[in-house]
């Protein structure tokens, strides 16, 4: 089946970096990349190995991301190129993930998410992972996407993502405040939501709208 290039379908990430962009050059790049990962959607995720393997070890099999470890260590000797790099990039994910987020209590249940449509564009603000957290003595659900991007997000990203993630988890399987949540793989940090603002989410509206007025006089490269 042909992708739908005339329908705008951005992710969680690819959204903050357009409302945090500093001039419409960059926001128009965006779009542009947008539309070159359309063409190439009947290929797996780029981190799909590491979202499983995340997503098991939640789900109470405890040697999944090390079983994948060392699976993917031992592929690297026969890969080259992309492929050798997304091996890598998924190898740094998992090790990255064990060491800082490994020991935290939180139980995966695998929940199915309606995309979030805003002024047209259809965002995934589906997480990485929902079921519930225990911090202290306090059990919660939870919404959280692990981001797997080397690069740490800045803050005012961050403040979106949180907000994305409350609000696109809200229409299947609503959290309390704090159980949406943004964790970054690689660098360990990890932030909650404390509260829902108004004006965040009308510059999300503003941004997809923005995004489906450019989206149909953009080509890809």
């Amino acid at each position: 089946m042909t992708p739908d290039v005339a329908f705008p379908h951005v992710t969680i990430r690819t959204m903050t970096d357009y409302l945090i962009a500093p001039n419409a050059h960059q926001r128009f790049t965006i779009i542009q990349q947008m539309k070159n990962q359309i063409g190439r959607r009947h290929f797996a995720p780029y981190y799909q190995v590491s979202r499983r393997a995340i997503r098991s070890y939640h789900a109470g099999n405890v040697n999944a991301i090390q079983n994948e470890i060392q699976r993917l260590a031992r592929s690297r000797a026969d890969l080259d190129g992309s492929e050798l790099a997304r091996a890598n990039n998924n190898l740094r994910v998992l090790t990255d993930y064990l060491e800082n987020f490994g020991s935290k209590a939180l139980t995966y249940t695998g929940r199915q998410f309606e995309p979030l449509i805003v002024n047209g564009i259809r965002i995934s603000t589906e997480p990485t992972l929902s079921g519930t957290l225990v911090t202290g003595r306090r059990t919660f659900e939870c919404n959280v996407v692990v981001d797997t991007q080397e690069d740490a997000p800045v803050e005012p990203e961050i403040d979106y993502a949180l907000e994305l993630i409350y609000r696109g988890s809200s229409l299947s399987h609503p959290t309390p405040l704090r159980g949406a949540q943004y964790w970054h793989a690689s660098s360990g940090d990890s932030w909650e939501l404390t509260r829902s603002s108004t004006r965040r989410w009308r510059d999300i509206q503003d941004a997809a709208h923005e995004i489906a007025l450019r989206w149909p006089t953009v080509r890809p490269r």
